[in-house]
């Protein structure tokens, strides 16, 4: 399990917290598979996936390390067909993800004490 320390905000977010990172290993396990499949990382897997949902829809990764720039940036070289989108699609229906990023959470931050 990660620590989160300093200004990473994940410190923060309660989806993060100990419970809710074993509730959602489903969705983590989901993309791992995918990114196995297709020769990719489960990250790479997310922005392929959202890329393709719509011309309309912009992913803002957050990167802090210039690997992750180039990580990302190779996201847009997978190309997801009909098929292995729809079984993603199919697949994420039936996951519940367990609490989320909310302005409270992030205002949180600025009252902690870097660790």
């Amino acid at each position: 399990m990660n620590e989160y320390s300093g200004d990473d905000v994940r410190r923060v977010i309660t989806r993060f917290s100990k419970e809710n990172v074993a509730a959602n290993q489903p969705l983590l396990d989901l993309l791992e598979r995918f990114a196995k499949e297709k020769h990719a990382t489960p990250a790479q897997i997310s922005l392929a996936w959202i890329l393709r949902k719509g011309d309309f829809i912009v992913p803002i990764p957050g990167m802090r390390k210039e690997e992750r720039v180039r990580e990302n940036l190779a996201a847009a070289d997978i190309t997801l067909t009909n098929a292995e989108f729809a079984a993603l699609e199919k697949a994420l229906d039936g996951i519940t993800i367990h609490d989320n990023r909310t302005d409270k959470d992030i205002e949180k931050l600025g009252t902690m004490r870097a660790s």
